[in-house]
């Protein structure tokens, strides 16, 4: 479909207000993608038999993944979450032995479009606050007080649907860490499609699949979804057709969008069976940079040449070392889904073999990238005592542990050809690797040398040594 001139018009005027273009990152290229994202979404509304969402709800969706504070959670993040997989729907189609008409299947893209076009709209544990859009739309549903927001009490029935698939009440205090976010996000998303006519039994598919976003929610997740979407529907009253295929093919779908998610946030790590090498490890860091940017704004820093303090350098890489440190065991990150429908093993969306296979790529791309946030936490270690011995300031410091031409040749000399698969991997992205950056980068001189001298298991001795309450045990 073509947008006409005039919506048109006012979606390009609309794009110069984006934080995005202002910093220059809204490309005459990212514009056409926000136009063929409009066209997209108009059409999802319209599969599901309802209107198009007008331009100006349109642009109060782009505009907060646009804010100041995002890095990660941004436009380039929305673009990846509303992206046709048809692939994807075909493994979901087999998992169902191919009973899912083309219709049904149609029906599912369009909710996890809607879903990833919302499921981070909301981000207020580091935005500051509701999109403004949204302040007075979700005012009879929830009450902010010194940051914490609260579940009202006598909300709309559509809000009553939402809780019911987070599992939350009324009076409940949201969890910054435990869905808040995603909540508040599908809040806005069952408001905002339910005024255009979408029916409440795609609504539901939407905010279920936007509540399967929430990460790190346990291994039976998906199941409990899953009772938690009947109870919804029964409350809310929607009949005739809820039965265990439903159901079944809606969290099916949330299991769809929430991989993907997590396939983001991990930099990428979509093939299962690959070796993993340097791209993996550095496409992981880039994506927990860019959250680290946005968690601690004391990181992000404007101007050529300058850097954060490396003191608090050095706690962020400490907190990256327990992130990778949690995924590292298992990676059990990507799920899949057995339901009544899916009768065997085979049957599970997406294939278990599949999934094991790709949280073994997590498990060991996180082990790599635990030993590349420990050579780099031993470097700024090295760093800071040297330079508190010569009496060097703050700024010195920082420049040195970033320097990338100073000494390269001596600093790369070593060999690491003893070292272990991922010890060589992490000495490739931290001496070879990226070279442009706008805080602690993975590319390190110093951490390289350092762990081609000592090997992963001196500087888990070295960092024991130097610093307490290190990541290291």
């Amino acid at each position: 479909m073509a947008i006409p001139q005039q919506t048109g018009q006012q979606l390009h005027a609309a794009y110069t207000q984006l934080a995005a273009y202002r910093r220059g990152e809204l490309t005459p290229q990212m514009q056409a993608k926000l136009d063929a994202l409009f066209e997209r979404t108009a059409m999802a509304t319209q599969e599901l038999g309802a209107r198009d969402l007008p331009a100006e709800k349109f642009i109060d969706v782009v505009s907060a993944y646009s804010r100041d504070s995002r890095f990660f959670h941004a436009l380039g993040h929305l673009f990846e979450m509303t992206e046709q997989d048809t692939l994807e729907y075909r493994k979901l189609g087999d998992a169902f032995h191919n009973k899912l008409t083309p219709r049904e299947l149609l029906r599912l893209q369009q909710i996890n479009h809607l879903a990833g076009f919302y499921h981070d709209m909301e981000y207020v544990t580091v935005d500051g606050s509701m999109h403004i859009s949204n302040q007075d739309l979700l005012a009879t549903c929830v009450t902010e007080k010194d940051g914490v927001y609260t579940i009202n009490s006598n909300v709309p029935p559509v809000a009553r649907l939402v809780n019911a698939v987070f599992g939350f009440k009324e009076g409940d205090a949201l969890n910054p860490f435990g869905g808040a976010n995603e909540y508040l996000s599908a809040l806005a998303a069952a408001l905002n499609l339910q005024q255009i006519g979408v029916l409440d039994r795609d609504i539901l598919g939407v905010v279920a699949s936007i509540e399967a976003t929430v990460p790190f929610r346990g291994e039976n997740r998906m199941n409990e979804l899953r009772a938690r979407m009947l109870e919804a529907a029964a409350d809310a009253g929607i009949t005739g057709g809820w039965r265990d295929r439903e159901i079944d093919m809606l969290v099916a779908n949330a299991v769809l969008l929430a991989n993907r998610d997590i396939s983001s946030l991990l930099g990428g790590l979509t093939q299962a069976g690959e070796p993993v090498t340097a791209w993996h490890l550095q496409n992981m860091s880039i994506s927990n940079e860019n959250m680290q940017l946005e968690e601690v704004p004391a990181l992000r820093v404007d101007k050529p040449g300058a850097y954060p303090p490396i003191e608090l350098m050095k706690g962020i890489l400490k907190r990256a070392c327990l992130f990778s440190s949690m995924l590292a065991p298992d990676g059990t990150v990507y799920k899949c889904f057995h339901g009544v429908e899916l009768p065997s093993q085979e049957s599970e969306y997406p294939p278990e073999d599949e999934v094991k296979l790709k949280n073994t790529l997590v498990a060991k791309t996180a082990s790599a990238s635990g030993i590349m946030y420990k050579a780099r936490l031993a470097a700024a270690a090295l760093v800071t005592a040297l330079a508190k011995e010569k009496g060097v300031d703050e700024k010195s410091m920082a420049q040195l542990l970033h320097a990338r031409d100073t000494h390269q040749e001596t600093l790369l000399a070593p060999s690491i050809e003893a070292r272990s698969d991922s010890e060589r991997i992490v000495y490739e992205v931290l001496g070879h690797n990226r070279d442009v950056a706008q805080n602690d980068t993975p590319k390190s001189y110093i951490a390289a040398y350092l762990l081609a001298k000592l090997g992963e298991k001196g500087i888990d001795a070295m960092l024991g040594v130097v610093l307490s309450n290190s990541c290291v045990s």
